[in-house]
């Protein structure tokens, strides 16, 4: 599975979600990228790439759109992946 957490930084809520990737990478043989706001991506790839939802962190997975940090969460703590 390939995970991609798009954040802004410095912002808290992305550190969490980078460090759920990092565990679900250490965990299992899945992979994960990050990606920063106005370094690798704009605000208007943003919206294009999340349908308008411009809050991050955003998250997808296997390049489907998941949410932001508490779905990863959620996903997460259910070990849905």
């Amino acid at each position: 599975m390939k995970i991609e957490v798009f954040i802004k930084s410095p912002c808290p809520i992305s550190e969490k979600s980078i460090f759920l990737a990092e565990e679900l990478s250490q965990r299992s043989d899945h992979t994960y990228k990050v990606y920063t706001l106005g370094k690798d991506f704009s605000t208007d790839e943003l919206a294009e790439y999340f349908t308008g939802n411009a809050i991050l962190p955003q998250i997808k997975i296997d390049g489907v759109a998941i949410g932001g940090h508490e779905a990863f969460s959620d996903m997460f703590i259910n070990r849905l992946y």
